[in-house]
Parts: C-alpha cells; sequence; structure tokens
C-alpha cells in the first residue's frame, strides 16, 4: 500500500487528503461500506452553525463560495442572460401565416426580455417584439417580397447556450384590391344567328377588373325570368364557360389583370323542343372576388335571350358602372345587393322613401349622348316617375366619364310577394357631335338594365 502524505495547509489545521482514509480502510470494510461512509462524509456539508460550534475556515470558505455562486446567479438574472440549457422551439403558432402577420413563438429556454434572443425568419432579424409571456415569443411577420404562392422557411432563436430552429410556411401579403368591375357584351355576339332550338351558342362578356392590383374571381354563369318551355335551371344545367382560348372556368378563381378586360364565353346548348317567341331566359356572368367580396363582386347586365329571336345588342362603346354602396347611408338610403338564392343583383329602396342610384358612364367614342330610363313592368303607382339627371350630355370625348343620376321613390308599402321588383332600362343614344367630320353619321344606342325592388329599413 502507498503511504499518503499528511498535510498541514493552515495554522490549527491539519488537512487528510479523503484518498488517504479510503486506502487505509480497503482491507478493514466492504466496497459498500466504503461508498456508503464517503457518501455520509460529502452530506455533511455545514448547513446551521449551533451555539459553542467552532468557526472552522471551511464553514467561512463555504460562505464564501455560496456567496460567490448566488452573486453570479443574481447578475444573470438581472442581465436576462439564461442559465439553463439551448433553446428549445416547441411550436409555432400559426405554422402557415401571410406576411404582415403576427407569429407565436413556443419554446423553452429563452432569454428575458425577448430582445435578449437572436430572432430571425427567413434570414430577417426580428427588432421589435410584443408583449411575450415566458416561454413564448411573439411578434409580426416583416414585408418579405414572395415571388409565387408561398416560401418555406424557417425561424430560428439563438442565445448564448445555443441555436435553435424550426419550420415555418409564409404566404404573400394580403393587399384588399379597390375600385370596381365593369361587363361589356363582346362585339362578336351580334354576328351570332337567330337562337334556335336545338343549336349551339357561345355569348361573349368582356369582363375588366378596374382595380388597384390584380384580383382573382370565382365567375359563374346565372339564369333569371326564365319563361315557357324550359326552367331556369334547365337553362343552367345547359350553359358551361370557357376562356377566349376555350379553357374551361370552374370554380378555382381565376385571376383578371387589373385594366385588361378579358373574354368570358358562355357556351349555351339550347335543348330541342323549345316555342320559338315564348322561351325567354336572361343571362348574366356573376364574379365573387376572393380578397373584396363586398366591394367588388357584382353580376352583369342580363342578357335577353329569346328562342327564335337574334340577341339584343348594347354597343359596348358606353361603358356603365352601378355606383350604388352595399350599405344606405344617413342621406342616401338606397342599397345594392345580392340575392342570396338567386345570384342577381338589386338596387333596393325603403318602402315609402326615396334614394339615389348613381351610374358612372365612361365614353369609348366622342359624341352627343341622350339619356332616358324606363320600367318593365310599368309601375301601376308603385314606383314615382323616373328620369335620368341629366337628360342628356354635348361634346362628351372618348375616355370622358359622366355621372347619371336616377332618383328611386318608391310609394307603395311593404308587399311581402315580391316587394315591388322591376327591371330598370338605362339607355344612352349617341349621335355625332358639332364639329365631326362628314363621314361621321353613326348614330347608336347602349344600355345598362339594373333590376330594383323595395326593402323594410
Amino acid at each position: 500500500m502507498v503511504q499518503s502524505t499528511i498535510t498541514n495547509a493552515n495554522p490549527g489545521n491539519i488537512v487528510v487528503p479523503l484518498s488517504a482514509i479510503i486506502d487505509q480502510l480497503k482491507d478493514k470494510l466492504s466496497s459498500a461500506e466504503i461508498e456508503a461512509l464517503l457518501s455520509a462524509i460529502l452530506s455533511q456539508k455545514k448547513s446551521e452553525v449551533r451555539p459553542g460550534d467552532l468557526i472552522t475556515v471551511e464553514l467561512i470558505n463555504q460562505i464564501l463560495n455560496d456567496l460567490i455562486n448566488l452573486n453570479l446567479r443574481v447578475a444573470q438574472l438581472e442581465s436576462g442572460v439564461s442559465i439553463g440549457q439551448a433553446p428549445i422551439i416547441d411550436q409555432i403558432v400559426p405554422a402557415v401565416q401571410r406576411v404582415g402577420g403576427t407569429l407565436t413563438v413556443i419554446g423553452r429556454n429563452f432569454n428575458t426580455p425577448p430582445e435578449k434572443n437572436i430572432v430571425e425568419i427567413a434570414g430577417f432579424s426580428i427588432e421589435r417584439f410584443q408583449s411575450s409571456p415566458d416561454g413564448e415569443l411573439v411578434f409580426g411577420i416583416p414585408l418579405i417580397d414572395i415571388t409565387g404562392e408561398k416560401l418555406d422557411t424557417k425561424v430560428s432563436v439563438q442565445t448564448e447556450k445555443g441555436f435553435t430552429s424550426k419550420a415555418i410556411t409564409l404566404l404573400p401579403r394580403l393587399i384588399i384590391p379597390e375600385g370596381f368591375v365593369s361587363f361589356t357584351e363582346d362585339t362578336a355576339n351580334r354576328n351570332l344567328p337567330a337562337i334556335a332550338s336545338p343549336g349551339t351558342y357561345d355569348i361573349g362578356f368582356m369582363v375588366n377588373s378596374q382595380t388597384d392590383v390584380d384580383e382573382s374571381y370565382v365567375i359563374s354563369a346565372g339564369y333569371i325570368d326564365a319563361v315557357g318551355s324550359f326552367t331556369v335551371q334547365q337553362w343552367k344545367d345547359a350553359t358551361t364557360l370557357k376562356t377566349a382560348t376555350g379553357d374551361a372556368i370552374t370554380e378555382t378563381p381565376l385571376k383578371l389583370p387589373a385594366f385588361t378586360p378579358v373574354k368570358v364565353v358562355a357556351h349555351v346548348v339550347v335543348p330541342a323542343g323549345a316555342t320559338a317567341n315564348t322561351t325567354i331566359a336572361k343571362l348574366f356572368i356573376r364574379v365573387r372576388s376572393v380578397n373584396n367580396d363586398a366591394g367588388l363582386s357584382k353580376s352583369s347586365d342580363p342578357l335577353v335571350i329569346t328562342v327564335g329571336q337574334k340577341l339584343p345588342f348594347s354597343d359596348p362603346r358606353v361603358d356603365w358602372v352601378n355606383e350604388v354602396p352595399t350599405q344606405p347611408t344617413a342621406t342616401n338610403k338606397a342599397r345594392r345587393t345580392i340575392d342570396s338564392v338567386t345570384g342577381k343583383e338589386f338596387v333596393e329602396i325603403p318602402f315609402g322613401s326615396v334614394g339615389l342610384m348613381t351610374l358612372r358612364v365612361t365614353f369609348k367614342i366622342a359624341g352627343n349622348f341622350s339619356y332616358e330610363v324606363t320600367m318593365d313592368p310599368a309601375s301601376a303607382g308603385a314606383w314615382a316617375p323616373i328620369k335620368p339627371s341629366p337628360l342628356s350630355s354635348t361634346g362628351k370625348q372618348n375616355g370622358e366619364n359622366e355621372l347619371i343620376g336616377v332618383i328611386l321613390k318608391l310609394l307603395a308599402t311593404a308587399d311581402a310577394q315580391h316587394g315591388e321588383a322591376r327591371t330598370l332600362t338605362i339607355k344612352a343614344t349617341r349621335t355625332p357631335p358639332a364639329g365631326a367630320p362628314a363621314t361621321d353619321t353613326e348614330t347608336f344606342t347602349s344600355w345598362t338594365t339594373i333590376s330594383i325592388r323595395g326593402y323594410m329599413p
């Protein structure tokens, strides 16, 4: 056995290495007994001082060490430095979020306050955090430019203890498009023959999303006021939509570029057995905006299809836009709404009240224009006489706009059966302007139709 050295460390204290004690006991105690004794010795750390106890150097050193450790821990806590392990991200809520939205990173071992962490998303550093409880980092996603429909990337958190990251999917920033949608008839419609039964016809509409950004729409076809041999549903079942290139238009949203008219074709297969001149239906195109349903969604003017007759044609060189708001105001009780059953668009006026319908007209040819309004069926006393204002415009230039007001006064009280529904046709008739070339002798008519009815405020 190797002799252990006994060393005097401090005056009045003799230090015996613990290894020397264990060597002396190896032949006298079993391994289990030695381990038990060693555990008992190490557990005798001084935890209290009683009257009469000797204040030793070991006790003072123990106190000093505990104070140093305590000061270190307090300094770390005050500086926001975690004394735990590396950060861990347990969850990101939501896992799919748009640029500009808010993210919550839930995990462990984050520094406090949140600014003491190095947080990045898609390589962009996060500088500002919202109020975040312990174990969470809440922040807004910076304006990251995303090309395409989405970006699969990561959120990372780094502290002095380590680094961690977790996957997330970012979507492009949602921009609410503003503007309006207009419809005009395709000029090719005037070349269609009289509608026969049976027969197949491609009826075109030009849809113009006049918005500040491109927008996507769900486009559908509908019918109203069917009489004669076929029902509204039979007409609808006989109609499909396609683009100018022949691609089918389904319920999948179709992106329309801003201020670029896009042709939508209603492919109508008229069944056999229809009675000429008495089988009638009104076709319309409905566009529903994906990102601004209340502001942009609307229906085209109904186009009357009469078996045995050619389609009526409204010259597209006058563009009509209904500017009645979807909610009444304090000064104007008129409102624009969509029938939930038929999808038909109405301008509504409170029973026994007055409202102003405003139309914006854009001229695509110079000229003088006169206006008139007709109602179908006749009002029979339910509606007051209706006149447009102004009655005419002179010297209008190509591309110029004009606002036409129509005052609607509903005299009738509530009628639960049909709400005093009527169809207004607002016509603009063009004549050559003063000073026009002698070759300009063209006179034409353009119109729009608007359904009106009463409502209970």
